[in-house]
């Protein structure tokens, strides 16, 4: 048993290397509403736009990168989803979809996609392009459904979906993936007209300054507050920092997932955590122990095969977000004589 853990960890932290760096400041982002659109990716600390390749006329209306199968997906004339090819630009149609949406959004934990209208939640399936209601935003403050104002869906680190509506001052608001309700955050005075994209698992926002001119800014999850207004019945207001290119943010993107590394962006590497592996013996069973140091509000999430040469990695629990301690999941083993295991960040 000894020979196999030290495999375990040996495997374990070559893995999570890997995965490590494809977290990147770089993105693939889509240019829209333009005589002439391109696909390519942003250097968030820069803004710098990298070409990858010009799709015409094409109006995708977003992008959204799903996690589970590394794959980068749009939403094309809101009506037909379709993969796009990182290298090359090139799109190939997945399927109709049976109702027009406007946002994409993957969940991280297990890869479910979900769409929205300005008033609506739905969810995708992935194949067939068939679009079910999930429900409607309802009545929260400024994102009613008589004046629906609705901008894209993403999902943020801490594992909830979010959508902002289109105002002097941003309003933000977190869905229920099981209803559609939107519960109000609080508003990010001064912010204007922000449109929520994201990178990985970390939330942005793109905000509108007017005359094609546009601000990148990050939000702090924490200050979030359930209901939107303080104890005195005041609005709450949304702690937001301009962040990585700021006001030099390219306008007209929608962005989404880590671009490539020879797109010449800076590679914000973390370190590969070392996975420790032990064995505990629980009412006549054998339970695994997988631990690893954490990274504060890093998304991690463990996977695990139990042949190599097929690899066939499955999920082990849900997302976990790091708290800057050691975290652990148990697994059993009855009946299992061999199982490797890595870490997906």
């Amino acid at each position: 048993m000894k020979k196999l853990l030290a495999l375990l960890s040996l495997v374990a932290a070559v893995l999570a290397t890997m995965t490590a760096r494809a977290q990147s400041n770089v993105v693939f982002a889509v240019k829209y509403n333009q005589p002439t659109n391109s696909f390519g990716t942003i250097n968030l600390s820069s803004g710098s736009f990298a070409k990858v390749a010009s799709i015409g006329k094409a109006n995708i209306n977003d992008i959204a990168y799903c996690s589970t199968n590394r794959m980068l997906y749009g939403i094309s004339n809101q009506s037909v989803l379709v993969t796009i090819n990182e290298t090359n630009g090139a799109m190939t149609t997945v399927a109709k979809l049976s109702q027009q949406v406007q946002s994409l959004a993957f969940r991280p934990s297990d890869g479910a996609l979900f769409g929205a209208t300005a008033r609506k939640l739905f969810a995708i399936n992935s194949v067939t392009g068939k679009v079910v209601p999930v429900g409607d935003y309802g009545s929260a403050p400024n994102l009613r459904n008589l004046n629906p104002s609705g901008q894209n869906i993403r999902f943020a680190q801490d594992g909830n979906l979010y959508v902002s509506n289109t105002s002097t001052n941003t309003d933000i608001y977190r869905i229920n993936t099981s209803t559609g309700t939107a519960t109000w955050m609080g508003e990010a005075v001064g912010c204007p007209n922000v449109m929520l994209q994201n990178a990985g698992q970390m939330m942005y926002g793109v905000a509108n300054l007017g005359s094609n001119r546009a601000e990148l800014v990050s939000f702090n999850l924490a200050g979030f507050v359930v209901g939107g207004t303080n104890a005195d019945g005041s609005t709450h207001q949304i702690t937001f920092t301009v962040t990585g290119a700021g006001t030099n943010f390219p306008a007209n993107f929608v962005f989404s997932g880590s671009g490539s590394q020879t797109s010449g962006g800076a590679v914000n590497q973390l370190p590969a955590p070392q996975l420790s592996c032990a064995t505990v013996h629980v009412n006549g069973g054998n339970q695994f122990v997988v631990s690893w140091q954490s990274v504060a509000s890093q998304a991690y999430q463990l996977e695990c095969t139990t042949n190599l040469a097929h690899a066939a990695w499955a999920n082990v629990g849900g997302t976990m977000t790091g708290n800057g301690g050691v975290m652990s999941l148990t697994n059993s083993m009855s009946g299992v004589p061999q199982c490797f295991f890595r870490l997906a960040m």
